[in-house]
């Protein structure tokens, strides 16, 4: 059954919003307080943003719109994992993170917006979530701050993925070009041999890495 871009929305929304919460709490606020959202990561919740950096890799939007596995790494509780299902119904989306509780809640989440199979979760760390000849590999956030060993998260990635796949890397704008040259540097030690940057916003650097 079509769904209407507005009924769309918000579902998405409904979705993401304790998502958006949990991530912050994940990463040490205090559950009950009042948390700010940066613009950085609100915008991975957004399905109009979303889209539109997966369009801007080679040849992934007709590939989603047919069908592709997706690993989703640093999911959180799931909000974008979320709207790439919604998406692209045709796909089915796999959520990774480390925090156990986090993808409870992911999966609590991709039932209230109605993504049975198309949405699932499972608790692995991007250096070690299971599966191999991905389509496409996602990150929204967390390759340049948050990883321990960036290099090795890469090399997992690269061995994960299907020969034709792809990586697409979404990460704070803050640093410029130094972030651009950062992950680049990531990429290229992991074993990659393409990479460029797909787009970016205000906010966000997003970038395609191929093998």
């Amino acid at each position: 059954m079509a769904v209407d871009t507005g009924r769309r929305k918000a579902l998405i929304g409904n979705a993401v919003r304790l998502p958006i919460r949990e991530k912050a709490v994940r990463r040490g606020v205090a559950a009950g307080t009042n948390v700010r959202v940066s613009p950085a990561f609100a915008a991975a919740t957004r399905p109009d943003h979303v889209t539109s950096w997966l369009r801007a890799l080679d040849g992934m939007n007709a590939r989603l719109n047919g069908g592709a596995s997706v690993a989703d790494i640093g999911c959180g509780c799931g909000a974008s994992t979320i709207v790439m299902a919604q998406a692209y119904p045709a796909s089915r989306v796999v959520g990774f993170d480390t925090d156990a509780t986090a993808i409870v809640r992911a999966g609590y989440a991709a039932a209230r917006a109605g993504l049975p199979g198309r949405a699932t979760f499972r608790a692995a760390s991007a250096g070690t979530f299971p599966g191999t000849g991905y389509d496409l590999v996602t990150s929204f956030g967390g390759v340049h701050h948050d990883t321990r060993v960036p290099a090795g998260v890469a090399a997992h990635v690269r061995r994960s993925l299907a020969a034709d796949g792809a990586w697409m890397i979404v990460e704070p704008f803050a640093g410029g070009q130094a972030t651009e040259s950062r992950l680049r540097a990531i990429v290229t030690a992991g074993g990659f041999t393409r990479f460029r940057r797909a787009t970016q916003t205000p906010f966000n650097l997003v970038v395609e890495a191929r093998p």
